[in-house]
């Protein structure tokens, strides 16, 4: 049915149009129509109960290459929340607010009023008090100005890089236009494609510390990265189909970085510092960004350089094995500051780890990265990650709840793999909706190494013991006291979808059926091999 707003102001509703707009590769009757969030308590009908109560919808849109990209199917859950949690995460802060609202610098009639749902930023109508005292400027025009210098920078390197590529005789899909350039990266463009990527994207991929984030002093790279993926998060309008045009160039403008910074760097460096952790940073939400393209030639690229170029940058660097520092000082103070550059380098390691298992798993490949050198400190709480203020840090940090901090990767998954369940259940029962992500993702890269090693017969029914253990813990931790479900947001969400496609795996794989293109052992460059073995087995009961 129409969300209230659309009711309100007499427009088609987005959720209804997608509602019925079904996709030849996914029929909506053949798509659990509840979202996993909603499920995962309740069993439902007779093909969702096989699946004990839990949807599968996301992992088939999410694969579908036929139908929205896997990005749209995120930010359109993110669009939902609005609806879903009120006027709590609806509400924008001031920088959001600034970034998302400029009207000195930015044209509302190139924003779409909905996509899959989106709220209109603010009400046209609405009436905003002028930015010009008297003769002299306001801090938000000396910031644009100063936004609009750093713009210019970042097109000229653009324009250098395209150079850079006809010497060396690349393919190059358009000529770069440098009036075309300016007139797609303005300061109103910029702000709001970078306010979409935190409001759509920033929970699934929360390597970035939003609080501090700043435009003007962000690298090139990763402000590039952020504008081009915050462009995924319109229908089409023209400023992100325009911006858009550029992403080849930009493509080649950071891995190119990326791949020199890695020659000149010594292995396992000390720290690493900010430049070097914003261009690993930008790299990889690039590369979740390019796996939102069908082309053949960009999907080999990805499994084939991109991917392993993020891999090794961030092996080099030591994130795979970053330890957080106590945060706080001998005299008592916390560290904020400190706290936040050790978190944001240990999330880049262990984002790296979780999508080059989705890679793995969209390519039918092995894994790249082993878990036992996953060594660094597992992500802390995300609402101590989110404290807005030096303030908010310590009185949250001053709680003192416990958490999984103490314990590795390869320490959790021995412990899932190997303790007793009672033992497993019992010490276990603190980690985080984050912490079962990363477990759960964790198994399944040991699952496709497994297989594509020959191993996956001799591996199975550990594997369900283990996939069984992380299923009660993940039951127990995701309900209060009083059994209701605790709400997720971001990929934690379905992570017991993930726990159906492990589960199914292995049971297909046990089973001996070889009848589905992705059970045989060769990588496939297209997304539709995943998706068509999800829905051939989606009723799977093993």
């Amino acid at each position: 049915m129409p969300c209230a707003r659309c009711c309100s102001g007499g427009a088609v509703c987005t959720y209804e149009r997608v509602d019925h707009a079904s996709s030849p590769a996914t029929p909506r009757s053949d798509v659990d129509t509840r979202s996993s969030h909603s499920q995962a308590g309740d069993a439902g009908p007779t093909s969702n109960g096989q699946r004990g109560g839990i949807s599968i919808e996301f992992l088939l849109n999410f694969t579908n290459p036929s139908g929205y990209r896997p990005s749209a199917v995120i930010a359109a859950e993110a669009a939902e929340l609005d609806d879903v949690d009120g006027e709590a995460r609806a509400q924008l802060d001031p920088t959001d607010q600034q970034m998302a609202n400029d009207q000195m610098f930015f044209d509302f009639a190139d924003v779409p009023s909905v996509f899959f749902g989106f709220p209109f930023l603010m009400e046209r109508d609405a009436e905003y008090p002028s930015p010009m005292i008297s003769d002299s400027l306001t801090p938000e025009l000396e910031d644009a100005y100063a936004l609009e210098v750093r713009i210019r920078e970042l097109i000229h390197e653009l324009s250098a890089q395209y150079s850079s590529m006809l010497e060396r005789n690349d393919a190059i899909q358009m000529a770069f236009d440098l009036q075309f350039a300016e007139s797609v990266f303005t300061v109103g463009n910029v702000r709001h494609f970078v306010w979409a990527f935190f409001r759509y994207f920033h929970f699934s991929f929360p390597i970035l510390h939003k609080p501090t984030f700043d435009l003007q002093t962000a690298s090139l790279p990763l402000l590039l990265t952020l504008i081009l993926f915050g462009s995924m998060s319109s229908n089409d309008s023209d400023s992100s189909i325009a911006v858009r045009r550029f992403s080849y160039i930009a493509e080649a403008y950071v891995f190119d970085k990326l791949i020199s910074r890695q020659k000149l760097q010594m292995p396992q460096s000390a720290f690493v510092n900010n430049e070097e952790l914003e261009l690993i940073q930008a790299s990889l939400l690039f590369l979740v960004f390019l796996n939102n393209v069908n082309d053949l030639a960009t999907r080999r690229r990805i499994r084939l350089q991109r991917m392993p170029s993020v891999n090794a940058a961030v092996r080099a660097s030591g994130l795979f094995a970053h330890r957080r520092r106590p945060f706080i000082t001998a005299q008592g103070t916390y560290d904020w500051r400190g706290f936040i550059a050790d978190e944001m380098r240990l999330r880049v390691g262990m984002w790296t780890c979780i999508f080059e298992t989705t890679i793995s798993i969209f390519f039918n490949t092995s894994p790249q990265i082993a878990t036992a050198e996953m060594t660094g400190s597992m992500p802390c709480d995300e609402d101590l990650f989110r404290a807005e203020s030096a303030a908010d840090f310590e009185r949250i940090a001053s709680l003192g709840r416990p958490n999984q901090q103490a314990y590795t990767l390869p320490e959790l998954m021995s412990r899932l793999l190997l303790a007793p369940p009672e033992e497993n259940e019992n010490k276990e029962n603190h980690v985080s909706a984050t912490v079962m992500l990363i477990l759960i993702c964790a198994l399944m890269s040991a699952i496709m190494s497994a297989r594509m090693n020959l191993l996956a017969s001799m591996t199975t029914e550990p594997m369900l013991r283990a996939t069984d253990r992380w299923k009660r813990l993940w039951d127990s931790m995701s309900h209060d006291s009083e059994g209701r479900l605790l709400p997720h947001i971001g990929f934690e969400k379905h992570a017991a979808e993930y726990w159906w496609l492990t589960r199914t795996m292995l049971r297909v794989i046990q089973s001996g059926d070889q009848s589905c293109r992705y059970l045989q052992l060769v990588p496939c460059d297209s997304g539709q091999i995943l998706h068509d073995f999800i829905r051939k087995y989606k009723d799977f009961a093993g």
